[in-house]
């Protein structure tokens, strides 16, 4: 099958979304289908090749259309962006003709659904001009949301029927992640102890991932814990290194992507801590990271949130009340005072995380593609 991969941003990016694009590429390609990612010849995206990049297989090409991206940033300038982008995409699927188009973009989408089997694929609901949403979303065949809250709102609020709408989370490459080893002499590099534990957090260090819950809770931990904050943004790396880094706290930013799994099997405890008040973070996100730390086999600590779980449990993972640092600080030290029923946990989290390799995900994907008609909102 000829298939696309349509998504209105940089590709490769520092964003998560890169990697996942990347990932579900590469998945595609691997079940032997002929996958091309097609995104905006933009100006900003990372001058390097992406299967190297997000350290996936590969096996697929990247299609780069012009359009309006050197404007992007200008005040005024997104509405053009988008369109001008899912106008060249338009353009190129009525000449290509590719048998699937899985898009992020549901404007994009939209432009490609006379010419291609069109999904979009959803992982945030927009806060304004949901109607427009929902007509766009009604062009494709079909939708696939990374969560069930996101699914009940498509069908409930945008009239998009139930039966087009397919629930995926988001995948990981379990087998890389076990195949990693921990990142050796991670205590000696920071200038830790060898008794040192070490409390993890991976990803972004945005307000509604709870960074900061988890930086307030580390005092209230024992003398030999410390809080590692791995990745973010360099602004934001800068930011939190001039108000937490401490004794009780080492801000990391970013390492390359290959290295993330060493990190994360090297620590004693991972910490998911996303805040409550957002209703991204308490109802639409399908974390990457959850499901790297499911993975990486090592104990989980998280939130307990309705969108964490979809996935987690508390026989896979200590669960605690969100924007709570004294109820964050009391998990990691029951998680850490007790390590066998933390590997416990840990070792059922690994197995349950086994039903979200990226290929399975895939499969289930093109599996739904077939079982729909095209365009269902065409029919009179």
């Amino acid at each position: 099958m000829r298939l696309w991969l349509l998504a209105n941003a940089r590709f490769p990016t520092e964003w998560a979304h890169g990697g996942q694009i990347a990932s579900m590429a590469s998945a595609f390609a691997a079940l032997g289908h002929q996958v091309e990612v097609v995104v905006p010849d933009r100006p900003d995206a990372i001058a390097a090749d992406p299967a190297g990049y997000y350290g996936v297989a590969g096996g697929f090409s990247v299609r780069r259309l012009p359009d309006l991206g050197r404007l992007h940033r200008r005040p005024l300038a997104s509405a053009p962006q988008r369109l001008s982008f899912a106008a060249a995409a338009g353009r190129a699927c009525a000449r290509a003709r590719p048998e699937l188009v899985l898009s992020r973009d549901e404007v994009a989408a939209a432009a490609c659904a006379p010419w291609a089997r069109t999904l979009v694929e959803v992982h945030k609901l927009p806060v304004r001009a949901l109607s427009l949403y929902g007509a766009l979303l009604r062009r494709a065949a079909g939708v696939v949301s990374t969560n069930q809250a996101k699914a009940l709102r498509l069908s409930s609020e945008l009239g998009v029927p139930a039966a087009r709408i397919l629930v995926a989370q988001n995948g990981v490459d379990v087998a890389a992640f076990q195949a990693a080893t921990p990142r050796p002499g991670v205590r000696a590099a920071l200038g830790l102890p060898d008794e040192a534990r070490l409390v993890l957090y991976s990803g972004h260090l945005h307000a509604w991932k709870g960074v900061e819950t988890l930086v307030a809770a580390a005092p209230l931990l024992d003398g030999d814990t410390r809080v590692l904050l791995l990745g973010g943004r360099d602004e934001d790396v800068a930011r939190f290194r001039a108000a937490h880094a401490g004794p009780r706290v080492q801000v990391l930013g970013r390492v390359p992507r290959g290295e993330v799994a060493g990190w994360l099997k090297a620590a004693d405890v991972l910490v998911l801590p996303n805040v409550g008040s957002s209703y991204e973070s308490r109802h639409e996100t399908s974390p990457l990271k959850l499901l790297e730390y499911m993975a990486s086999g090592r104990p989980v600590v998280a939130s307990d949130l309705p969108s964490l779980r979809e996935v987690l449990d508390p026989s896979l993972a200590v669960l605690v009340a969100a924007d709570d640092p004294a109820a964050l600080a009391a998990g990691i030290r029951a998680t850490l005072a007790d390590p066998g029923a933390a590997a416990a946990r840990a070792g059922r989290a690994l197995q349950a995380v086994a039903a979200l390799d990226w290929q399975a995900r895939a499969r289930r994907i093109l599996a739904f593609a077939q079982g729909l008609e095209r365009p269902y909102s065409s029919r009179a």
